[in-house]
């Protein structure tokens, strides 16, 4: 008996390719988890462009996805309301005019004690990462005063306080000479390595920010060479990770090898910190390597061809298929 022929449309055999296409890339198109992960905020001191401000940055880890993202200070405070942010306690601003006024009296001495009790308030208080401008001139201040009672060594070390937080700080046009060349010896010998505050105040600005945590980074120098600081503190641990300190290589390029290392170091702690298994690198899923596509690619063009061929002999609109019966 003699095959019967039937027709089957060809818009059929187009609709049956696009499915096959479309059948591939439907992985891809899964739903995230939906975790917001891990967020810390990161302080990094001091700034501006010295030596120990790039050191500082320079180990920020780069790498962030969604189970594990850094904000950079600047960024959390700029969050802060208005209404929420930190002035100058009225404690503080009293012993700030009890200074002034014990200068404008000639009692150095005094003038230079309650100016360093004022700048060591400023240290302890949010405003050093809030308003840390504020922070700098109490210092700088400190330094001039005792300076001016003729007290050259405290004053170089509030100086490098106030660089240790800003290196580019300056001190004002109201300072003696004698305080600014004073200043610039205390830029030489480059900013100290800015003390880490209490853990609680940490986490309560980590609180305050939404954040489950802080990253908190400071370079400084001492008589051997730079130093660097780590510490990462979250709110739901009772105490801090431990604060790693590092002494930098002398030579420039060993330093840079070395930041480039600790970068990735210091990737690692975070993740461990935040509860995140290290990413192991895994081969790609079946629908995402090139074979996959070549196939549905032949696939489809093999059947393009047939539907081409077919409407050659046949009515446009029809493709002869053999039915045996």
């Amino acid at each position: 008996m003699m095959p019967k022929r039937e027709r089957v449309p060809v818009s059929l055999v187009g609709s049956l390719c696009f499915i096959a296409l479309a059948v591939f890339p439907a992985p891809l198109l899964s739903a995230n988890n939906g975790a917001t992960g891990c967020r810390l905020a990161v302080i990094a001191m001091p700034r501006g462009s010295s030596r120990e401000a790039g050191v500082a940055r320079a180990v920020i880890p780069k790498k962030t996805t969604a189970k594990c993202q850094l904000i950079m200070v600047e960024e959390m405070v700029a969050r802060v309301p208005t209404d929420r942010t930190v002035t100058i306690p009225d404690d503080i601003q009293a012993q700030i005019d009890r200074a002034k006024q014990a200068a404008l009296q000639f009692d150095l001495s005094t003038a230079a004690r309650l100016w360093r009790e004022a700048a060591s308030a400023t240290v302890q208080s949010d405003m050093v990462v809030l308003h840390p401008s504020i922070v700098v001139e109490t210092l700088i201040a400190a330094g001039a005063a005792s300076i001016d009672a003729g007290e050259q060594d405290t004053a170089l070390l509030y100086y490098r306080k106030a660089l240790s937080l800003d290196s580019d700080a300056r001190p004002g046009p109201s300072i003696s000479p004698q305080a600014q060349a004073f200043f610039a010896a205390g830029r030489n010998a480059g900013p100290i390595l800015f003390p880490v505050p209490p853990p609680a105040r940490l986490r309560t600005l980590a609180k305050q920010w939404q954040v489950e945590g802080i990253l908190w980074i400071s370079a400084g120098r001492d008589e051997e060479g730079l130093i660097l600081s780590e510490k990462i503190s979250l709110v739901k641990e009772a105490t801090t990770k431990p604060q790693i300190r590092h002494r930098l290589p002398f030579d420039i390029a060993a330093q840079e090898r070395w930041l480039a290392g600790e970068q990735r170091r210091l990737q690692i702690r975070v993740r461990q910190a935040c509860g995140i298994p290290q990413e192991v690198t895994k081969p790609p899923p079946w629908y995402k390597k090139w074979w996959v596509y070549a196939i549905a690619g032949g696939v489809v063009a093999a059947g393009t061809a047939i539907a081409i061929a077919a409407t050659a002999t046949a009515d446009p609109g029809n493709v002869d298929v053999v039915v045996y019966h």
